[in-house]
């Protein structure tokens, strides 16, 4: 499905339903182009162009001679000739990143810090064992993640600030069970803002759920650059790869090509004043 939604009012329209499994990505290419061309004479501008991770649709970008794995994630439109920024949904990314981080078990952060699952797992247990409960929202369906990979929810609440705070007060209480919790906890508040930035809903929201214009870019900015830094250090095994040169890239590739791509928009849209902001949930699949 090819749906427009706009960025500046609230509407969504569907404009090409398509039967795409086993086509080639030049085919996928050609339809997207033809969609380009329809939609053009109304007047509407597409600034954005979503999709999930899927190989087929990475292929495709390569035919419209976008590369999302080699830092140009943008296509031109082909009757105007301007950027089409690229976005991977942001909500398919987090599943994406809980499925690498509860597979795995173990990641490993730019200083070999352990980021390890067996804390939210410690975390469930102590809780579900009825002695307290910190305030988050992770349960024994968290833990049964593999039966649940659609959940975008479940995804969020592992990787959330609620999840962090909580491995911080047990780290500070000196919980056996959490001692060296405090890359994980990091890990999940990096991915929970992270998303937040990249889900924007409401002018009226908060910290980073606020919109990104001109009197947010400045704090919002500064904390894309660390968290790039961020996510493009964690590697799988100390001394190894980055983990964006692995298999299991493309939820935090995701995160890192959005966040770039997000700010790209804001100095082409939102300081020419074509834009007083972005609510970046308008940039998503839903």
């Amino acid at each position: 499905v090819y749906l427009i939604t706009c960025i500046n009012e609230r509407w969504k329209l569907p404009v090409g339903y398509f039967l795409v499994a086993g086509l080639t990505a030049e085919e996928r290419a050609e339809i997207t182009r033809k969609i380009l061309e329809f939609i053009a004479p109304s007047g509407i501008e597409v600034i954005a162009f979503t999709f999930d991770g899927l190989p087929a649709n990475i292929s495709m970008c390569k035919v419209l001679e976008a590369n999302i794995l080699n830092n140009k994630a943008f296509l031109k439109h082909p009757i105007t000739g301007r950027n089409i920024f690229i976005f991977l949904d942001a909500a398919h990314m987090i599943k994406l990143i809980r499925n690498a981080f509860a597979s795995k078990r173990i990641l490993y952060d730019a200083n070999d810090n352990e980021i390890n699952f067996q804390f939210i797992e410690n975390l469930i247990k102590l809780q579900e064992a009825g002695c307290f409960h910190l305030a988050n929202k992770v349960n024994q369906k968290h833990l049964q993640w593999a039966k649940n990979k659609m959940n975008v929810k479940l995804a969020a609440h592992i990787l959330s600030e609620s999840c962090a705070i909580a491995l911080e007060q047990l780290l500070n209480d000196k919980h056996s069970d959490f001692q060296g919790c405090a890359a994980t906890a990091q890990f999940c508040r990096m991915c929970n803002n992270v998303f937040d930035c990249l889900n924007t809903r409401s002018t009226f929201s908060n910290n980073f759920k606020k919109p990104l214009s001109n009197n947010t870019a400045e704090k919002i900015f500064n904390f894309f650059t660390e968290a790039i830094e961020y996510f493009s250090k964690i590697k799988l095994k100390i001394n190894g790869c980055f983990i964006t040169s692995t298999k299991i890239k493309i939820g935090f590739l995701g995160f890192i090509i959005d966040m770039n791509n997000l700010k790209n928009m804001f100095h082409e849209y939102v300081e020419t004043g074509y834009l007083q902001y972005i609510l970046s949930y308008k940039l998503s699949q839903d």
